[in-house]
């Protein structure tokens, strides 16, 4: 095994260009593979309320049957609107037309509001369907119902909430994104011309909201903890291309880690978002650890022979650092929750 190692290393120097080619080849494709991925269906992420359910526990198959019954409400997305007078002729209009752009959206299924909410009336001795909305001092008949009372409007009458229910087969947040959007914009739009103060909640917002704030943090983080890493190596060093070598290479690895992960068609969750930077700081260890020994091998020997004597060295150990951590993470495949056992996994290949 040593002398393969060795051998290894000589090959290296060797045939430098040739293995150069070989590393810029393999990075080219994974940035095609990851670019084709995200094109096609989006960030593969999934931080749905059912990803952090056991698969086949008690709870989960009673939350199954209670949506069968019943239906979902986790695609759910409530606007809340404020306005001094809500049944004033101008915000009358507002709230019909607001209601009326909302329904067209598509993947939107309905609206439920005070502009649509209807009830069961006794008139003539026969029961009818009445929109409160047209009635006569329809706030006050809303307010007076005990099912739309604090549910649809607030007791002073000064704040009502609509609820946008999505399609319950949406859930993805590559098919959400464009949904909530085009919601946001909707009511941005519809709400300039009256009076009202306005905010978006609901699960699937957050959802959508929690994402891209996660992957804003990691294209944030993630190259201010290697420019970080960088500056540290490069002061412990004393050199800024010797400092380059262990960064490229993790940085190398773990796009090829991502790619792979992202061909696999796997589907990153709450936690399994995390495994990039996770690589990130496990995999320069062994990097700084191998370039050290190198510049004292380099400083006995001559430059074939110090690279060899390196990697004799340093390539056991630090593969059994690795497979030791990816085995650790790999544990975690037997949890009874599908969160933590896609991390595990991720996680384990990744390393």
């Amino acid at each position: 095994m040593q002398s393969r190692f060795k051998a290894l290393g000589e090959s290296f120097l060797e045939h430098r260009w040739g293995w150069l080619l070989l590393i810029i080849a393999i990075s080219v494709l994974s940035i095609a593979t990851i670019v084709q991925e995200i094109t096609q269906d989006g960030i593969p992420v999934d931080f749905s309320p059912q990803a952090i359910f056991m698969d086949d526990g008690e709870i989960h198959s009673r939350l199954r049957d209670i949506e069968e019954e019943f239906g979902r409400e986790d695609n759910d997305i409530l606007l809340l609107l404020e306005a001094e007078q809500l049944d004033s002729a101008s915000n009358r209009a507002t709230l019909e037309q607001l209601e009326q752009n909302l329904s067209q959206i598509q993947g939107v299924e309905t609206i439920f509001s005070i502009v649509s909410v209807q009830q069961l009336q006794s008139k003539d001795g026969m029961l009818e369907v009445v929109n409160l909305w047209d009635e006569a001092n329809p706030l006050q008949q809303i307010a007076e119902d005990p099912l739309f009372r604090r549910v649809l409007l607030s007791e002073d009458r000064s704040k009502t909430v609509v609820q946008i229910r999505i399609d319950e087969e949406i859930h993805s947040i590559h098919a959400l994104d464009p949904i909530i959007a085009e919601i946001r914009e909707v009511v941005s739009t519809n709400l300039k011309t009256g009076q009202f103060e306005y905010s978006i909640t609901g699960v699937p917002f957050i959802r959508t909201e929690v994402v891209d704030m996660m992957w804003e943090d990691n294209l944030f983080y993630i190259p201010l903890v290697t420019v970080l890493f960088l500056v540290t190596i490069t002061i412990l060093f004393q050199g800024f291309w010797i400092a380059i070598i262990p960064i490229s290479a993790v940085s190398i690895s773990m796009l090829w880690s991502i790619a792979g992960l992202m061909s696999m068609d796997v589907t990153f969750n709450i936690l399994s978002i995390l495994v990039p930077a996770i690589s990130l700081i496990i995999g320069i260890a062994d990097g700084i650890h191998v370039v050290s020994r190198y510049r004292e091998d380099l400083a006995e020997l001559p430059q074939k022979q110090a690279l060899s004597s390196t990697l004799q060295a340093m390539v056991g150990a630090c593969f059994l650092t690795s497979f030791t951590t990816s085995v650790s993470f790999a544990s975690l495949m037997i949890a009874d929750t599908a969160v933590i056992r896609d991390f595990g996994l991720h996680a384990a290949l990744a390393v």
